[in-house]
């Protein structure tokens, strides 16, 4: 026991002259049914060492995000205000500040944003009528205050897009497929319906 805590001790200093932490006990086995402690030692210079390249990538990746929403916002306004047409990739390069060649890491073409800013709307359009349902408990209140925002929104779109969409076959199967899953969401709202006896029950 002596001879262990001087041990412990030397270690203890060697530790402190080299800023070394985190004690691994290792163990090599021998003929001899006894056992010889040796322990491992890692610096603190290495530790942070080993860790940069993974900070580095998480701060990358973050960052990678924020650039990816910000083209997304950017890109969305600007297709429903003025058409997808005549929205080009230096356009929404140009008011991002930002290189083409920054967006063009993130989309493959302006089809594969396109695809992304309907993915973020209809995203964005899922929570909100999520929302509304829990706030606004009578059918018929959540059906008026659809048909509202519905109205005010589409008096901001242009006109134009809805026949410029049909031209990207990736965008209309989206669409195709998330009407198809929104199926389910109005089925259970007009049972919601007829159990406040606002729908007839023999609606098909």
């Amino acid at each position: 026991k002596k001879m262990q805590r001087e041990r412990l001790h030397g270690l203890s200093s060697h530790r402190k002259r080299h800023k070394t932490f985190s004690v691994f006990p290792l163990y090599r086995k021998f003929k001899k049914p006894n056992k010889e402690r040796k322990f491992f030692y890692v610096s603190l210079p290495q530790i942070k060492k080993n860790a940069r390249p993974m900070k580095e990538a998480r701060n990358h990746a973050a960052t990678l995000d924020r650039n990816r929403n910000r083209v997304i916002e950017v890109a969305q306004k600007a297709f429903e205000t003025e058409g997808i047409k005549s929205v080009t990739m230096d356009d929404i390069a140009h008011r991002l500040t930002m290189s083409k060649r920054t967006i063009y890491q993130l989309f493959a073409d302006k089809e594969d944003l396109l695809l992304a800013c309907m993915q973020e709307h209809a995203r964005v359009e899922r929570e909100r009528l999520r929302r509304l349902g829990e706030e606004l408990p009578d059918v018929i209140q959540v059906i008026l205050m659809e048909f509202k925002t519905r109205i005010k929104n589409f008096q901001k779109v242009q006109i134009n897009i809805f026949s410029e969409i049909k031209k990207y076959p990736r965008v209309m199967e989206y669409l195709q497929t998330s009407r198809e899953a929104g199926v389910a969401d109005a089925v259970a709202f007009f049972r919601r319906g007829i159990e406040q006896g606002v729908f007839r029950r023999d609606i098909d």
